[in-house]
C-alpha cells in the first residue's frame, strides 16, 4: 500500500513540474506577444482562420468527393492564410483605425514622457529650479495634449 502511495505522489509530482513548465512556456509566449501591434496579431489571427478556411475545403473534398489535387488544396490553402492576414489587417485599419491611431499616439506618449523622466533622473543635484519646473510642464503638458488628442481620436 505504501509503494501504491509513493508511486501516486510521485506521479503527482511529476504532474506539478509539467505544469509549471507549461505555465512558464505559455507567460513567455504570452509576455512576447503582448508587445506586439493589433495589427500584428490580428493578421496573424486573420491567416489562421483564412488557413483553417481552406484546410476545411480539403475536409469537404474527402466529404463531398470533390475533384481537388492535393497540390491545389495546399495553394489554397496558402492563398487563405495570406487573404485572412491581409483582409484582418485591411479590416483591423477601416473599422478600428481609431483605436490604432489611439494605439499609435499612446506609444509615442508614453516614450516622450519616459524620455522627460531619464532627463529629470539625470540632471545634476545643483540643477536651477527653474529648469526642473520647464522639465516638469514639458511632462504635463505632454500629458495634457495626450489626453485632448485621445479625446478627439474617439469622438471622431
Amino acid at each position: 500500500m505504501n509503494t501504491v502511495l509513493i508511486g501516486r505522489i510521485d506521479e503527482i509530482t511529476q504532474l506539478i513540474n509539467e505544469a509549471e513548465r507549461t505555465i512558464s512556456f505559455l507567460e513567455n509566449k504570452v509576455e512576447k506577444y503582448t508587445s506586439k501591434s493589433s495589427e500584428y496579431l490580428l493578421g496573424i489571427i486573420g491567416g489562421i482562420l483564412g488557413g483553417f478556411g481552406f484546410v476545411g475545403l480539403g475536409v469537404s473534398k474527402e466529404i463531398f468527393k470533390l475533384e481537388f489535387t492535393n497540390d491545389l488544396i495546399m495553394l489554397l490553402v496558402a492563398f487563405g492564410v495570406i487573404f485572412g492576414c491581409v483582409m484582418f489587417i485591411v479590416l483591423w485599419r477601416w473599422i478600428g483605425i481609431r483605436l490604432f491611431k489611439l494605439e499609435r499616439l499612446t506609444k509615442k506618449t508614453y516614450l516622450i514622457k519616459g524620455n522627460l523622466i531619464s532627463e529629470m533622473n539625470l540632471l545634476p543635484t545643483n540643477t536651477p529650479q527653474y529648469i526642473k519646473d520647464e522639465l516638469w510642464d514639458s511632462y504635463n503638458n505632454v500629458s495634457e495634449t495626450y489626453q485632448q488628442k485621445a479625446i478627439e481620436t474617439l469622438i471622431r
